[in-house]
Parts: C-alpha cells; structure tokens; sequence
C-alpha cells in the first residue's frame, strides 16, 4: 500500500534530533559540563545515580543565565556562542549549536536553576519531555544547577538498548576525565551513587590530573613535548615506550581545548615510534593542538567531536616530526617496574614454572646415525635429504621443539590451579577507568585464583595469585587482565599470558647462535625435527628449517 508524504510532528522531530545529540548519559553530561565551561565556572560539581540514567547533576559558579535566557535556554537553536554563520569561524567555545539542551530536555525531565550577578534572585524552570511545567523564583548563588532525571522515560526503545549500569558508570565517568585534564585551572567534583569519586581544587597541577586518568605507574614514564609553528601550536605529554599498552584509550587529542577524535594525529604519533614498540602496543599521550579557528572546521558532527583541518598532511607531518624529535632528545631506556618490593622481571616468565619445566621436562639423548651433516658459522646446520638440502637454524629449531614440550606439560599442569599467597603483598596501582572495570568485575578475578584487596584511591593489593603466575610482573598481568574485560567482557584468554611465558621460557633454553655443537648433537636436533609438523617454525614465527630441493641447486648450477 503507497503511503503519501507527511510532514513529521514537532515532537517526533525533537525526539529525532535528540537522538544524534543525545546518545546516553555519558553525552548529555558531556553537553553540561561544556554549558558550564562556556560560563567560565571556577568550579564544576557532577553527580551520577543509575549510571546516569536516574539522574545527573551539574553545578558551577559560572556567571549564570538571566531570568529571560532561561526561559529560552531549552528551545531549539537558540544559543548565545554564534550569531551568524561567519562566527563559526572565530569560534572559541566548545557549545555553539543551539541544539543540545533542547534534544536532553526532549527525551527526559529537566531541572534548571540559574542566577546572574545584577539581578536579585535565582529563577528555576522545570521542563518534561520538551515542555515547560513549572517556573519560580528562588534564593542562590551566582551560577547554575542542571539536573537531568529519568533519562529517555518517553523512549523505551532507546532506554532498553543502552547498556547496564556498571558499564555506563565507566562509560560516564571517561566521558569527564578529559575535562578535568584540558581545564586544570577549573576545580572539579565528581560524586557517583553519593560518594565522592574524585575532587580537584582549582589550578591543580596538570601532571596530577594525568596520574588521575592514566594511573601513576604510566604516568611516571611521561615526557613533556612542546612544539609550534605559525599555524599550529603542540604541547602536552608523550610517554616512553616502556608504558606503551594495547588499549587506545589513554591517547587523547584536544584541539582548541575541545576533546576530538582525529585519526591522522594517532596514526603520526604512533608510527613516529616504529620499532621502539612493539606491533601490537600504543604510546598513552594527552596533545594540546591550539590552531587558529579559521584554519579548521568543528561543524562537521552532532556531538562535536569530529573536526576538519585545512591540510591534513600538513597536521601529520608536524606531529610526526614533533614527537620523533621528542623521543630522540630523551633518555629511553627501559626501567625496572618499582611497583613492589620484589624484584619484578621485565619478561613474562615465571620462575614457578621454569624450575618445574627445567626438572620434569625430559630432553633427548643424542643417537647414533651416519647421515652426513655440518655446522655452518656455529649457527646453522646443513645436512642432505632424499629431496635435497636442509637448512637449520639451531636456535629457532631447538625453542621449537622445547616449546612443543613445555606446552605439552604445562597442559597437564594442576599447579595453574594452585594458589600462592605473598608473605608481602603486591600494590598495583590503576587508572580510573580500569578501577571501575575492577570494582564490577572482582569475582571474574577471584574465581581465576586472585586475592584482591581494594586498598582506596584506586590501589589494589594482591594477598594471592594462581602459582604459576606468582613471578610475573603481577602489576602488568592484572591491568592486562582488566583491559580483556574492558574490551570484550572477559577474560579473552588467560592462556595467551601463559603462552608468552612459555615463548619465552623455550627461548632463553634453546642453544644459541654461535654455539659449537657435537656431529650427535646436531643429528638428533635434526631428526627431533622430523618428528612433527608442528616444527616448521619457532614460537615467534621464524623458520626453524629451510629445504633447498635437488631441482633448486640444478637450476641454480643450470643443469
């Protein structure tokens, strides 16, 4: 059946537009907290019930909104950033569309108080599903009170898919952190479920606010960058490659002081570290882009949080250049995690486990056989086959196979059961964001064989650990740990960790590069790598053995 075109109703409309502004709570905090930057507040208090879902609360002591802009403050465009549309190109605010309150007062029930300084008292209006229900005059300070309750009640569609509360917590709470690290003259309050979370006093130092979001055992590993030319200036932190991590979520660009996403700065300042980290691993870095507003355009996305620069190439090879030079002008080299008292080992291996493979694991003894085979520059073996030439490297042969057995016996391990506890117990200290993925996952944890005490300010202590695990770096185990959950709502695998150690347990006993080997030796070695297709290659991927077959050394003698 054709249906004719009609023109939607006002509120279908607001709801509509509500829906590309206002994703979930952590976007209408987002859209208060930036209200109240544009007010010049000294000071920001948020508070969070239900995830944000029964309410959020912002308070500052901006300079307010009169009794006539309040009345207008929840209508559709109407703002006091822009004027015209040439001001989007001067524009030095974060808000300037007109749209945001407008769509949250749409989709829930709003609570607005506000005082300027020349008029005598405060007016509050109280706005449900778009529509004003109730104004008065009340007693208060200069500033403004925002409180936004029972968020998307008049659309159930949207209220079912979002997600549970301990996860819109987490997703709540990192969607204010950046606010406090690009605003640290503002002081900052954050109370979740009438606790407070964290409290920063105005002018509060930088540096504190990134141990704040990163944690203090990355934040250490910071390292100031500075950089300017005529069109950009660059400042802010990088950190060394010890602190680099798998997660992108510690790398955050403000431009304009606005918090962005702009692939083209991660990918410069990742690709500017090349090999000093490894593939799978990110630099955390908080950059400062100041750029002059006609040279960039913000009104390019509903939440903005996407903008479009002059010249892109240009903006990558100015951070590209910056943080290469930074990296090149400090000292890199890696140190000792000092997170405990106990020696920590840089690599993944468990001396629980090595001494248990070094005892039960049995190695070959060599045989007898009268193959003919030899030892080239003590680091490879050339011997010859039916099909022509074999060509072994000792070492990546020999952590081949150790690996095969190693893992074989770690499989019928009981000791992975087994748990150990620390006469001294481990401290880890995490960032925000990993403490809340920590609190609402502390029975994922235990039930694996950790002991984890919440030792305050976003501290662990951990009294025990699954044995075979007891010798890791227990503080990068657990933030690995945390960070599977973060991501995929598990645990990924606990037996990828043990596969490192085990990579690298086979690694630091296969006989080396340059190692002499007996004619026996060398045969054995050989004839182990006939016993199974699993050793065509090392644990890491590099080929244990290479055959040049009798059509190859034809071809290249032309026969």
């Amino acid at each position: 059946m054709r249906k004719g075109i009609k023109k939607l109703k006002p509120e279908v409309v607001k709801k509509i537009a509500a829906g590309q502004v206002v994703e979930d709570a952590a976007s209408v905090l987002k859209e208060l907290v930036e209200n109240s930057l544009d007010a010049y507040a000294n000071n920001i208090v948020v508070e969070i019930r239900g995830g944000g879902m029964q309410s959020i609360k912002v308070i500052d002591d901006g300079v307010g909104m009169s009794a006539d802009d309040l009345k207008l403050c929840f209508q559709p465009h109407t703002t006091s950033k822009i004027t015209r549309l040439e001001d989007l190109t001067s524009l030095r605010t974060l808000g300037f569309r007109g749209e945001a309150l407008a769509s949250i007062c749409s989709v829930s029930k709003v609570r607005i108080r506000s005082k300027v300084e020349d008029e005598e008292c405060g007016k509050e209006i109280y706005i449900e599903e778009g529509k004003l229900v109730n104004e008065k005059e009340i007693g208060m300070p200069v500033g403004t009170l925002a409180e936004v309750t029972d968020l998307f009640s008049n659309v159930p569609a949207r209220r079912k898919l979002l997600k549970k509360e301990n996860s819109a917590n987490t997703k709540v709470l990192n969607s204010v952190l950046p606010f406090v690290i690009s605003n640290s003259e503002v002081g900052f309050k954050l109370y979740q479920e009438g606790s407070l979370l964290f409290n920063f006093s105005p002018g509060h130092d930088l540096m504190d606010r990134l141990i704040e979001y990163l944690g203090e055992d990355k934040a250490v590993y910071l390292i100031p960058i500075t950089n300017k030319t005529d069109a950009i200036h660059l400042s802010g932190y990088i950190s060394k490659p010890q602190a680099g991590v798998k997660d992108v979520g510690s790398q955050l660009v403000f431009v304009n002081n606005r918090l962005v996403t702009y692939n083209v700065v991660n990918r410069a300042v990742r690709e500017s570290y090349n090999t000093l980290l490894e593939q799978d691993k990110n630099p955390p870095f908080v950059l400062f882009l100041n750029i002059a507003p006609d040279l960039l355009d913000v009104n390019v996305h509903p939440r903005k949080e996407k903008v479009i620069f002059w010249d892109d190439a240009e903006v990558y090879d100015f951070v590209f250049n910056s943080v290469s030079e930074c990296l090149q002008t400090n000292d890199l080299v890696y140190r000792m995690n000092s997170g405990s008292d106990t020696d920590v080992l840089q690599e993944p291996i468990s001396k629980y486990m090595y001494e248990s493979l070094k005892k039960d694991v049995n190695t070959w003894v060599p045989g007898e056989t009268s193959v003919e085979i030899v030892q080239m520059f003590d680091t490879f073996i050339v011997t010859s086959t039916q099909e022509g030439l074999l060509l072994v490297d000792q070492h990546s042969a020999h952590e081949s196979i150790l690996f095969d057995q190693y893992t074989e016996y770690f499989n019928n391990l009981d000791a992975n059961k087994d748990i150990v506890f620390f006469e001294k117990p481990f401290l880890v200290n995490l960032s925000a964001p990993l403490y809340e993925v920590f609190k609402n996952n502390k029975d994922l944890l235990k039930k694996i064989g950790f002991e984890i005490e919440d030792f305050g300010k976003r501290s662990l202590r951990i009294h025990a650990a699954p044995k075979i695990y007891k010798d890791h770096n227990l503080s990068v185990l657990v933030e690995e740990l945390l960070y599977d959950i973060k991501d995929f709502g598990k645990i990924k695998s606990i037996d990828e960790k043990s596969k490192k150690t085990l990579m690298t347990l086979a690694c630091r006993n296969a006989i080396k590069a340059g190692q002499r080997l007996s004619t026996e030796e060398m045969l054995d070695l050989v004839s182990k790598l006939g016993e199974s297709s699993r050793y065509y290659t090392c644990p890491h991927g590099r080929p244990a053995k290479v055959l040049l077959t009798l059509k190859d050394l034809e071809k290249l003698f032309k026969r």
